[in-house]
């Protein structure tokens, strides 16, 4: 952070101001932290008035009452930041409303500015009145954020913590709850090398990593030496709750029932995401035997685990997850079908196809029945495929990847948009790729400006397939140029 500004004017630059812009459209999922943000929005028109055509903001009375009814919590953000989502109910801390709300009025005044110039707003009595009500919001909520200086600060280390991608960056010096937080976000983003020296500092800590291990493990998809060390953690342990849930993965990964049930009685005590557990099944699903999953003793295991006392409010990250996976099974799912069909089509309904790959079908089709929102297995069903056609079949789900992974986008990931372009690209519509591309222009570059280098490489794809097709690439390759890519 340069010195010379204070940490209140930082949050309103990058990558602070994309950071909590971000945690404020996650707010809003959640509809007790929607109204909440409401009604604290809507307390500005309290103390902003109009006077002879301007507007005035009550300053001092609206830090009186932000004083009175919200700094009594604002102590619970002692430690770290992190988005209001993440906080059990009723336990969030005020502050961060007013925080996430700071950068959604500068936003808000900024584009207005931009939109209706001095001129226009000079000739247009109601663009005026618009641009001074959202000036004295947003310099009302301003004067309250610039006296907490302190929690500024917080939120602004806090923020420089959690987007740094050098993990070893002082690693010998921080404590071993950072070190933690250090591991959990490299191991999460693939960096395995920085894990393995991280473990380092944290064993001279006197930390047992048994767990840790056991995610390297995990990431690196040796599921049995991941349910090996997640084992090693005892009862004891504060990363039990969190060894059982690796020992639970491991088994969906690895498709063992009897192992994912045995994990699930420890993990269903603790409320457990109900998209969470959702992935996981679907998981399950897809390694698992064929023959046991299409039996009555499987069903009734099914039924026990959806009598969990779930949480109520997913986790949008889970939502992203099961929402990716959702596409990968269809995306697998999809040329098995298509060579069972060809296969049919030549040699007939009763040509001989490999109890294997009739297994995998059925069990991508048995997956896609868990997903909550789409009833989509039918894309990839011999019978449906034989009436409507592959290419029908391929371009539905091709669209459902781009309508689920880049319109909704659940929890504003990267790896939902690479994935909705991959399965564009898989299923022949480069049509649809390089016209979401240029709708997504700007966020693209957003990405590659913040370090995806995958978002450069979609951008060059789509400027290649306009020139490959006589098409003016000139605004795509100017974006590349900026970008240096």
């Amino acid at each position: 952070m340069a010195e010379e500004k204070k940490a209140s004017e930082l949050l309103l630059e990058e990558p602070y101001r994309s950071v909590l812009f971000q945690d404020y459209s996650r707010t809003l999922t959640v509809h007790r932290n929607r109204r909440r943000m409401e009604n604290i929005e809507n307390e500005l028109s309290w103390f902003t008035n109009r006077k002879d055509g301007y507007r005035t903001w009550d300053e001092r009375g609206y830090i009186q009452k932000f004083q009175e009814e919200y700094g009594r919590d604002g102590g619970r953000l002692a430690q770290s930041y992190r988005p209001l989502t993440q906080y059990p109910q009723g336990r969030e801390p005020g502050i961060l409303y007013f925080i996430l709300l700071y950068v959604k009025k500068y936003a808000e005044f900024q584009a207005y500015a931009a939109a209706h110039p001095i001129q226009e707003r000079s000739s247009d009595p109601a663009k005026a009145l618009e641009y001074r009500r959202l000036r004295a919001e947003f310099h009302l909520i301003q004067g309250l954020i610039a006296r907490l200086e302190n929690v500024a600060k917080l939120v602004a280390s806090s923020i420089d913590e959690a987007t740094t991608t050098d993990y070893l960056k002082g690693a010998e010096n921080l404590s071993l709850p950072l070190l933690e937080n250090r591991f959990m976000r490299a191991v999460s983003n693939g960096a395995l090398d920085a894990c393995e020296k991280l473990l380092e500092y944290m064993k001279k800590a006197g930390a047992d990593t048994s767990y840790e291990e056991s995610m390297i493990a995990l990431r690196e998809k040796n599921y049995e030496k991941a349910s090996e060390l997640a084992g090693h953690v005892g009862k004891e342990k504060p990363q039990y709750s969190a060894a059982q849930s690796v020992l639970l993965e491991s088994a969906a990964q690895r498709g063992d029932i009897d192992g994912f049930m045995e994990a699930f009685e420890t993990v269903g005590q603790n409320h457990p995401d109900s998209m969470y557990f959702i992935y996981l099944l679907q998981t399950l699903v897809c390694n698992a035997d064929y023959n046991r999953l299409d039996s009555d003793e499987f069903e009734q295991d099914v039924q026990k685990l959806l009598k969990t006392d779930f949480n109520k409010n997913p986790n949008p990250v889970f939502t992203g997850l099961v929402s990716r996976k959702f596409v990968e099974i269809l995306l697998a799912g999809l040329p098995i079908c298509e060579d069972i069909l060809k296969t049919q089509q030549q040699f007939g309904k009763d040509a001989l196809i490999p109890d294997d790959r009739l297994n995998s079908l059925y069990r991508y089709q048995m997956a896609l029945q868990l997903y909550p929102q789409q009833d989509v297995q039918n894309l990839i069903d011999l019978d449906y495929m034989a009436e409507h056609g592959a290419d029908y079949c391929r371009k539905k789900i091709g669209a459902q990847a781009a309508a689920i992974l880049l319109e909704r986008n659940p929890d504003h990931s990267f790896n939902n948009v690479a994935l909705a372009f991959s399965a564009l690209e898989q299923t022949d519509m480069m049509d649809a790729y390089v016209k979401n591309v240029e709708s997504n222009l700007e966020n693209l570059r957003k990405y590659a400006e913040r370090g995806e280098k995958r978002a450069a490489l979609l951008i060059q794809k789509a400027a290649d397939y306009k020139k490959k097709n006589g098409a003016d690439a000139a605004e795509l390759e100017k974006v590349l140029e900026e970008l240096g890519a």
